[in-house]
């Protein structure tokens, strides 16, 4: 079981490696002309590269997956744009979610474990089957819903110690991407081939876009999907339609501040919404916390 979490983590490290430099810049005629602001948070020296989730207060939880060795980790709080560090006992950690009741939940590359941080770290679940850790996210009646890099299938967790196969498919290909909408609707993004999901409640599965891209990790607003495209060094709109977007980024691999295309990404990988819908946080593998105001 160590030695398949650990290949997954490799696997990650050299399709990273893999598509250095600008070669899989996506040039697309579909950019969003406007002065949207990408601007870097200064972190006082603290690296963040994986899962990002904003609470309802404006709090963002980013997690530090210590690539390339995926042998330790941190989670942090960034409030008021000053950091906190909330654990370090969880290596790799990778998809965050907070539930109904403000408490974090964490998933993680080296463990078979989702923890739960509320006052202190506590395992949540643990199970053999939660091998690779993957994206995290709730639905409206408090079920947790958790997918995998390596595998074609996404878990239910209805309470502590509470789990359980949800959806399986041969079309999932490095699905690590998940969201909901307010109509419970599940959206699952591959890394690998950049096809988006939607699969209702009902268990019935539709392809919402085909994109060129690969894709971290996603989140949803107002009948968009938000995405970071990883290869691209670009972050994406995806309209319910199937229409897809450049919303930031030139493509050149560098965290350089901006408006619009003029701003460029390091990997861009996890992201997350503020409740109004204003502002996007979104973390790099190169260990940046990005923040883009949408208006």
């Amino acid at each position: 079981m160590k030695s398949q979490i650990i290949s997954i983590a490799i696997i990650l490290n050299i399709l990273s490696c893999s598509s250095e430099g600008d070669d899989n810049i996506v040039e697309d005629e579909n950019k969003i002309e406007t002065k949207i602001k990408v601007e870097t948070i200064k972190l006082n020296g603290s690296v963040v590269n994986d899962g990002l989730v904003v609470s309802n207060q404006g709090d963002i939880f980013v997690s530090d997956n210590d690539n390339p060795s995926y042998s330790s980790g941190n989670v942090f709080v960034v409030k008021e744009d000053k950091v906190e560090l909330l654990t370090s006992e969880i290596s790799a950690p990778i998809g965050l979610a907070i539930d109904l009741d403000g408490n974090l939940f964490i998933s993680a590359f080296q463990t078979t474990q989702i923890f739960k941080f509320s006052d202190q770290l506590e395992t949540y679940i643990e199970d053999d089957r939660l091998t690779g850790g993957g994206g995290l996210t709730f639905d409206s009646h408090g079920n947790l819903y958790n997918t995998f890099f390596s595998s074609s299938e996404i878990f239910i967790s209805t309470g502590k110690d509470e789990l359980e196969s949800w959806f399986t498919s041969t079309s999932f290909n490095g699905p690590i991407g998940i969201c909901t909408d307010p109509s419970d609707n599940i959206y699952v993004a591959n890394f690998q081939d950049g096809i988006i999901f939607r699969i209702t409640q009902e268990r019935e599965m539709t392809i919402i876009a085909d994109t060129p891209f690969q894709i971290g990790h996603i989140v949803f607003d107002s009948d968009k999907i938000y995405a970071t495209a990883f290869n691209s060094n670009q972050i994406i709109q995806v309209d319910l339609d199937g229409s897809v977007k450049i919303l930031a980024g030139s493509g050149s691999r560098s965290s350089t501040d901006g408006y619009g295309m003029s701003a460029s990404f390091n990997r861009p990988n996890g992201i997350g919404i503020t409740e109004d819908g204003h502002t996007l946080y979104v973390t790099e593998q190169g260990g940046a916390l990005r923040r883009i105001t949408l208006d």
